[in-house]
């Protein structure tokens, strides 16, 4: 029997899947010497894809929101191929059965965790005697009780050690120079928040790897050189266990130089243990930022979705010791949930400033996705209005492209005021992560009374129709586009992670970088730098501005780096009050002439990237980093000597 195994994924990434999903059938010996193909590499074209397939039997999909529309596509052009074969889907985007009638030449879809049921159906069971799994039988459809998941502890295959993903190593080195892999400790969530597909019941309880598997998975990251490790855990940092775990990896780390770093999920409600992770990882240079999540601060949408977080107290505790410990952090932020506002979002944003006394590394707000969670099926009871929307930048034929559900209308959330909300928020990430009005804000909201989110909404509000108004207007014009549609007036997609990606007229702007960002909050960031003065003649004529406020917008505009900034000679700057001392040294602030000289080189928590006048291309990287690096050593003039007497 010739079984393929199907797991898209566009990093450079080991099929576990596959390898798990075998290692478990195969301890079965009558299950042994099968004929097994992996294909997992997204990199590759779709129908090269499928030339790399021979006469199959068997065709099992392992299908997420990154892969769900390309990974049925294969699918049809494998049965159109292969008539005879049976093609079996099943992962956390297979949830309905209407799959089957609106892809017919799926066979069988499978619910919840597969491999038990993968192994019963090679096995050769009749289908009705398969839990979990729905398929059509004489024009009717069938569908089996759900699979109750095991109390037991996790499966016992270590994956990693019977060198079945050995090939899939030499491969992507050879092909990519760099290796992803995962690593499951546990399964399962004990949350039950709405939004999310691991809300479901069937998810509930969490199981562990065992410390053996764990370990020795490590021991062969390290032993084959893989760079990028992705922990697949729900949770990671709610278990003690982890702390060890983590422990075990740096140790891995500082002996061999492997892995190199390591992402995770970390747990909902943040508390000392990940503060302790996140320390390690940062001490070892494994690990660039932690979340400490939050969706929404508005205790009504909470309620609605299911999630309590932590006391507001601890948070603020939490971020002091990070920012004292320099590790980032990042909290996250979701649009469009029941029950939200215009207003509790935007204060909402605010009051995530305020616990974190301004000190928040990154907020990212997130579009809420109408996936397989218990909010899909409460569309009607909170006025749930989505948009088909293409996922990302991608090519190929239209069966393939990635497109989600995204909310943009709830009864208490207008489609204009998601509009608004969206906008606004890409301007917050660009002035406050991106440091343009963070210290600005800091000083008003300690100094003025004047909260966060009032400051920012004020100026976004006032910008928009100044010196902003025609790249505000832009922005507000792809989001209005975006939710009517999901495309321009041109016709053109607008990807829900990469809105600019078909923009012609931003994208000619970025031509001179040489480099394309393909975020808006990126894009208000650039222009808001190349018009620095028009914008602050707009932020004093706002605030009214008396000498005090005149001076500490003067150092908010000195430090953000710009492309004439000279590091062979540096930037010298005079204040009446000690500015640099009181945000970056947590003094008192006192009225005290200063001249201060700026002495920045390079830039970047880890890879230092070089800072060189009027090379837009480096400035592009010092000024806004690279993905998924440096969080907090950008965007700004950081390194400075007091001048006075």
């Amino acid at each position: 029997m010739k079984i393929v195994f199907v797991t898209l994924n566009d990093r450079p990434m080991l099929p576990y899947n596959y390898v798990l999903f075998r290692s478990y059938c195969e301890q079965d010996e009558s299950l042994r010497g099968f004929s097994w193909q992996a294909i997992y590499d997204a990199r590759v074209n779709t129908h090269d894809l499928l030339n790399q397939i021979e006469e199959p039997d068997v065709v099992a999909l392992s299908c997420y929101m990154w892969n769900t529309k390309r990974t049925l596509y294969l699918a049809k052009l494998i049965k159109e191929k292969y008539p005879n074969c049976k093609i079996l889907a099943g992962g956390p985007d297979i949830y309905d059965n209407n799959f089957l009638y609106e892809y017919p030449w799926l066979d069988i879809l499978v619910y919840g965790e597969g491999e038990e049921t993968f192994k019963e159906y090679l096995l050769g069971y009749d289908l009705d005697d398969i839990m979990g799994i729905s398929y059509i039988k004489n024009g009717e459809l069938k569908s089996n009780p759900e699979r109750i998941r095991s109390t037991k502890p996790f499966l016992d295959t270590n994956v990693y050690q019977n060198k079945l993903l050995d090939p899939h190593v030499e491969y992507l080195k050879s092909r990519y120079n760099m290796v992803w892999a995962l690593l499951e400790t546990n399964r399962g969530c004990p949350y039950s928040c709405s939004f999310c597909d691991l809300g479901v019941s069937a998810m509930s309880k969490v199981r562990q790897v065992s410390d053996e598997d764990v370990y020795s998975q490590i021991d062969y990251f390290s032993r084959h050189e893989i760079s990028n490790i992705l922990i697949t855990d729900s949770n990671f940092g709610a278990f003690h266990r982890d702390l060890t775990i983590i422990d075990r990896i740096a140790k891995s780390k500082d002996e061999t130089g492997y892995p190199k770093s390591l992402y995770a999920t970390w747990a909902k409600n943040s508390n000392e243990r990940v503060f302790e992770v996140s320390k390690k990882l940062k001490d070892h240079q494994l690990g660039w930022g932690t979340t400490l999540s939050v969706q929404s601060m508005d205790e009504q949408v909470l309620s609605a979705i299911a999630r309590k977080n932590i006391p507001l107290t601890n948070y603020t505790t939490l971020h002091k010791k990070y920012a004292e410990n320099k590790i980032p952090t990042y909290t996250e932020i979701i649009l469009g949930l029941p029950l939200e506002t215009k207003q509790s979002f935007i204060e909402g944003l605010g009051k995530i400033l305020d616990i974190s006394d301004g000190e928040v590394n990154e907020i990212r707000i997130w579009e809420l996705f109408l996936t397989n969670s218990p909010l899909n099926y409460q569309r009607e009871k909170y006025g749930i209005k989505s948009v088909l929307a293409q996922q990302n930048y991608q090519a190929g034929h239209p069966e393939e492209i990635e497109k989600k559900e995204i909310v943009i209308e709830t009864n208490t959330l207008s489609r204009e005021d998601w509009v608004y909300c969206s906008n606004f928020g890409e301007f917050l990430i660009a002035c406050h992560n991106g440091k343009i009005l963070k210290f600005l804000a800091k000083f008003l909201h300690d100094y003025r009374d004047i909260p966060y989110h009032v400051f920012y909404q004020g100026i976004f509000d006032y910008v928009s129709e100044h010196s902003m108004e025609k790249f505000f207007s832009r922005g507000k014009e792809i989001f209005d586009d975006y939710s009517l549609n999901g495309h321009d007036k041109k016709g053109n997609p607008i990807p829900a992670n990469n809105k600019i990606s078909y923009q012609k007229d931003i994208l000619n702007i970025y031509k001179k970088y040489k480099s394309k960002r393909q975020r808006i909050f990126d894009f208000y960031w650039l222009m808001i730098n190349e018009n620095l003065d028009d914008f602050f003649k707009d932020i004093i004529s706002y605030l009214k501005c008396d000498k005090q406020l005149l001076d500490v917008c003067q150092f908010q505009k000195d430090i953000i780096l710009t492309i004439d900034y000279d590091p062979d000679v540096g930037k010298v700057t005079e204040y009446d009050y000690n500015w640099h001392e009181y945000f970056f040294e947590q003094k008192e602030l006192k009225k005290k002439y200063n001249v201060i000289k700026f002495s920045d080189k390079t830039k970047g928590y880890g890879i230092k990237h070089i800072i060189k006048k009027g090379d837009y291309k480096k400035f592009i990287t010092v000024g806004l980093g690279t993905n998924l690096t440096d969080p907090i050593n950008h965007h700004i003039l950081t390194e400075y000597e007091s001048l006075s007497a």
